[in-house]
């Protein structure tokens, strides 16, 4: 039964010498007995004389110069149309001459279908149906109010309302008005996008199958990237617009314009997305592959893909293992790292950082690497780190043999630089130059031009910063090729190499006994 405190608001139209009439939505579904919280009324009360009615209500006038006010009433807003007749559409959705000098029976033919012509007299407390919109609700027809293409032409948007409504109340469409409807769906290109897509919202949570096959045409002119639907995983049970789109975007040539068709919320469409890319991953009860997959795909969209998998019979992972993965963390905070370790460690930036804290996650879940931040930064350094940071160093040393070579200066390798250009060790930190102080007042300019940071660290040796790389430039008196005995050709460029003894001597009076050890043993080996 109709709401009773509405009617009674909507019988002070009555009380005040008008007519007044529930129509379209409410009065359909309360024939077919459906619970229906959209109440339209017409009325031959003009806008100026309902509002004067309603003047201790909440009132709505946004679509006052179509003849309608909206009235609020416990938080739902009752529109109040005036009858009217309707002229010259622009746009095929737009009419541009609206008259009020209307009754019931002119305003019920401005209207789309029967079944949503059909009114209920307020005052009389009776059905009144004039365009046989009961008989079509009782042979389940949608059919358009007299001749279809009008009605489409006058509005384009009714033609998805026709296939939305069949598809809700699994109703035919008559074969005058099908055959509008396949004549006419390209009008539909005159519809705004965001009307397309909240009749299209519908019809894929309210019976998309029972209208596809009979349509197809239709909607692959609103998808032109469609090669296909599942039409079987479209019939199993379920209200979730996003696995229904998901299913319906799945067999498209282009996804990102097939879903540009429409105006669905962002976080909409990054879902459908992340379930259509991800849907070949394997959903288990393996609880490292869960966490693993929790990491790289986030809880909400990995439960987006299990429930996914669930709907429609692919394997996935259960509750249990699910919560438990849940309970022992997922997310990058559960590691003894963080970003800035990552990034020391391996001198990457950006979705390079990312991919090695995923690879990390995984690596530690799997149990091949302690969640320890010496651990994990040793593993980064010798994976990554090396090859990264001495990629930079001699990227930088063939910068300052350019330098050397323009000027005709010579210059010596030393400390950790050396023993890696003679095999000694396999990685550098430190580079060491040597350089007379004939040559170095020969460079210096163009040493300045590059240099970012430049400091004294003791009376003869300067400490520079070169590209983010730090060099020790040792100026000196004598020939600094003396104490060189192997020469290196880098891309081209030759380098002179300290000797081992001279180094091994320094290391001895340093103290440095694992450099000595190094020496000594590739000494010894050779």
């Amino acid at each position: 039964m109709f709401d009773q405190g509405i009617l009674d608001l909507v019988n002070k139209l009555c009380e005040n010498g008008f007519e007044a009439y529930l129509v379209g939505g409410v009065v359909r579904d309360h024939l077919l007995g459906k619970v229906c919280h959209d109440y339209d009324v017409t009325t031959n009360a003009t806008p100026e004389q309902i509002k004067k009615i309603y003047k201790d209500y909440q009132i709505f006038s946004y679509g006052e110069k179509f003849g309608t006010i909206g009235i609020n009433y416990l938080d739902y807003v009752i529109e109040i149309t005036t009858f009217r007749k309707e002229d010259e559409y622009a746009d095929n959705r737009h009419p541009r001459i609206i008259k009020f000098d209307a009754n019931l029976e002119s305003d019920v033919k401005r209207r789309d279908f029967t079944i949503n012509a059909i009114a209920y007299d307020v005052k009389k407390k009776e059905i009144v149906d004039l365009e046989g919109g009961i008989k079509d609700l009782e042979d389940g027809v949608i059919k358009a109010v007299g001749d279809p293409n009008q009605r489409f032409l006058e509005d384009a948007l009714r033609i998805i309302r026709a296939i939305r409504f069949s598809a809700r109340f699994n109703f035919k469409i008559d074969e005058k008005t099908k055959e509008a409807i396949h004549k006419n769906y390209m009008l539909l290109a005159n519809v705004s996008k965001e009307r397309i897509t909240e009749e299209m919202s519908k019809i894929l949570i309210n019976g998309f199958e029972n209208v596809v096959y009979e349509y197809y045409d239709v909607f692959n002119f609103l998808i032109p990237e469609l090669k296909g639907i599942n039409i079987g995983l479209l019939k199993l049970k379920s209200d979730n617009l996003v696995f229904k789109l998901a299913i319906v975007f799945t067999d498209v040539t282009d996804l990102n314009k097939a879903i540009n068709n429409f105006r669905f919320p962002k976080v909409t469409i990054l879902r459908v997305k992340s379930i259509i890319h991800n849907n070949d991953l394997v959903l288990s009860d393996d609880l490292i592959n869960t966490r693993i997959l929790l990491h790289k795909l986030g809880e909400e969209y990995y439960l987006d893909l299990n429930n996914y998998h669930k709907l429609i019979g692919l394997s996935y992972t259960s509750d249990i293992i699910l919560n438990e993965a849940l309970k022992l963390g997922y997310q990058n905070s559960c590691l003894a790292v963080n970003g800035r370790n990552v990034k020391a460690s391996t001198g990457f930036s950006g979705k390079e950082i990312s991919d090695c804290i995923e690879e990390v996650f995984s690596e530690v879940v799997k149990g091949n690497l302690e969640n320890e931040k010496y651990a994990i930064k040793t593993y980064l350094f010798n994976k990554y780190g090396k090859a990264n940071f001495l990629k930079k160093k001699i990227a930088l040393l063939k910068l300052l043999c350019a330098i050397f070579d323009k000027h005709q200066a010579a210059f010596s390798l030393g400390a950790g630089a050396m023993l890696y250009f003679r095999g000694v060790e396999t990685y550098f930190n430190d580079l060491d130059i040597s350089v007379s102080k004939d040559d170095y007042l020969k460079i210096k300019d163009d040493l300045d031009k590059i240099t970012t940071h430049h400091e004294l660290k003791w009376d003869y040796i300067y400490h520079l910063t070169i590209n983010d790389e730090d060099v020790d430039l040792v100026v000196k008196d004598e020939n600094v090729l003396d104490k060189c005995d192997y020469v290196y050709n880098l891309d081209g460029y030759i380098i002179n190499l300290e000797s081992l003894d001279y180094w091994l001597g320094r290391y001895q009076e340093m103290g440095r006994d694992k450099r000595v050890n190094q020496i000594l043993m590739y000494k010894g080996g050779k």
